[in-house]
């Protein structure tokens, strides 16, 4: 298993791209107005990915998310957001169970596929139709029209905070990765599994507070996610795992 390290000067630079753009990102949009070739490609990757599953469901929507339809993308750790919107009670009574599968279907669908559209990667998602999406920007791509229009909102990048805080987070996981090769497998399985639930704690916590999107927890997700820690503690966790049987 190969993983990267990253050194200090480097981990933070994802700070810098926190920042608000003028305007949405010109080789995605035309003003307000999604790019047809892009809308086209989209549709066409969730329809894709949902035949893929073999589950019977009927898609209510796509919506798009995230930093490529608001102020805050960039050109290097943007991607698109696709949220597959999906009447989960149609498809099974067991609720609990079918969202374990679904986001196990998601992870095997966005590890497998490597796709660029107009320079940014695809990320998609299996959403129930009553979830709501804590989002500064939703676009449908089923009516081609804004659900919720982004605005510029007013807010301060604590860069001293963020670091701070992320950097006990990345010092657990390179501590941890020092560690990989220790005897006590099940040990370290439940390391990776506890920094793996606090990064989440992190972002479920800002995300229900007003402008959530940009809250410090948030942000310390994003760089986490945008450095590659976040994927690294993953990899780590799944290494453990399947070193318990050897």
């Amino acid at each position: 298993m190969k993983i990267l390290r990253f050194k200090e000067n480097n981990a933070y630079q994802p700070i810098k791209s926190f920042g608000y753009k003028e305007e949405l990102c010109p080789s995605v949009w035309d003003g307000f107005k999604l790019r047809p070739n892009i809308r086209k490609q989209l549709n066409k990757i969730a329809k894709d990915f949902v035949k893929s599953t073999d589950i019977p469901m009927e898609i209510v929507d796509i919506h798009l998310v995230g930093s490529l339809v608001n102020y805050n993308w960039d050109m290097k750790y943007s991607d698109y957001d696709l949220h597959i919107i999906v009447d989960f009670k149609k498809v099974d009574e067991n609720m609990e169970l079918l969202r374990i599968t679904f986001d196990s279907l998601k992870t095997l669908w966005n590890k497998k596929h490597d796709i660029e559209v107009s320079g940014f990667e695809v990320e998609v998602y299996l959403q129930d139709v009553d979830d709501e999406i804590n989002s500064n920007g939703i676009f449908s791509l089923k009516t081609n029209e804004w659900l919720k229009k982004p605005e510029k909102l007013e807010y301060e990048v604590n860069t001293k905070e963020i670091k701070d805080k992320s950097k006990s987070i990345i010092n657990d996981i390179d501590d941890l990765e020092k560690d990989k090769d220790g005897s006590d497998y099940k040990k370290l399985y439940s390391r990776a599994t506890k920094i793996l639930k606090k990064i989440k704690k992190f972002r479920k916590m800002s995300l229900n507070k007003p402008n959530g999107e940009y809250s410090t927890g948030n942000l310390i997700f994003k760089l986490l996610r945008r450095n590659g820690y976040t994927s690294k503690v993953m990899d780590l966790k799944t290494y453990f795992y399947d070193k318990q049987f050897e």
